[in-house]
């Protein structure tokens, strides 16, 4: 199960930082996935009631919380009947990056509000919305964004070439160039402002595709390669830090190289 593989994967945060659990440290996002966690093994055991009272305590300890923890936490509103609660937490969700198009396609939340919700949510949206564009860095959002569109058509370009021994010939003349300037760029952005996921530019896919990409070009490229192991060591710290949260790390290639499991 996911849960097991995270516990795991807290204890040997805990261990690296010497986590001494202190509440209320709003700049250690350690504890805060711990609590995550302690919160999502609650409603596997079905204490739904419970697991939203952690969520609650988190989200008041914390400035910045992750927008998969207030779609939980609007889930867990409705599945106890606390709706009120539950459109609360939605609002919150679209200040965070939860776009109206994903809300509408969400058949849980269907089954939950009313006509009348929506008109309220639809009403609000933009003004949320905007609060949502000026918490991130549109700046460096706009990069990343042209940084994995330029990737995905390399990708395509790759993955319509039906003989496999023209498709490995393509991708080993034209990946590794294009892949070590997407690093290099990225480098810098982590550099001058820190890990561009969800905490920065309000996505927590793009930088982690692109670096799939790169770790996905044969076992000898990767062996010789060292711009992801420049990266390697920050990400423990990114994490810590909140720039990134623990779904997204352990979907990063190469995991075995920072000493803790994958997610299967």
């Amino acid at each position: 199960m996911k849960i097991k593989y995270l516990i795991i994967l807290f204890g040997l945060l805990c261990i690296l930082n010497a986590c001494d659990k202190v509440e209320n440290k709003t700049n250690d996002y350690t504890q805060y996935h711990s609590e995550i966690i302690a919160a999502e093994t609650l409603i596997s055991l079905e204490k739904y009631e419970k697991a939203l009272i952690r969520y609650e305590k988190l989200f008041n300890q914390y400035d910045f919380i992750f927008l998969r923890d207030y779609k939980v936490a609007a889930q867990l509103s409705f599945l106890i009947g606390e709706k009120e609660k539950g459109l609360i937490y939605i609002k919150k969700g679209i200040s965070n990056g939860w776009e109206l198009g994903h809300l509408k396609e969400h058949t849980f939340l269907a089954k939950h509000l009313l006509a009348s919700d929506w008109e309220l949510i639809e009403e609000h949206y933009e003004h949320l919305h905007d609060q949502f564009l000026n918490s991130i860095d549109t700046t460096i959002r706009s990069s990343v964004h042209a940084m994995i569109e330029k990737d995905q058509k390399l990708a395509y370009k790759a993955y319509v070439i039906e003989d496999e021994e023209e498709q490995e010939k393509f991708i080993s003349e034209n990946f590794p160039e294009h892949s070590e300037k997407q690093l290099f760029d990225l480098i810098d952005i982590i550099e001058r402002k820190g890990y561009p996921g969800e905490f920065l530019i309000g996505n927590d896919f793009w930088v982690s595709t692109i670096l799939s990409h790169h770790n996905s070009q044969g076992v000898a490229y990767v062996r010789e390669d060292t711009l992801f192991d420049f990266i390697k060591p920050k990400l423990m710290q990114f994490l810590k830090e909140g720039y990134i949260s623990p779904y997204e790390i352990v979907s990063f290639p190469r995991l075995e190289l920072l000493n803790f499991p994958k997610l299967v």
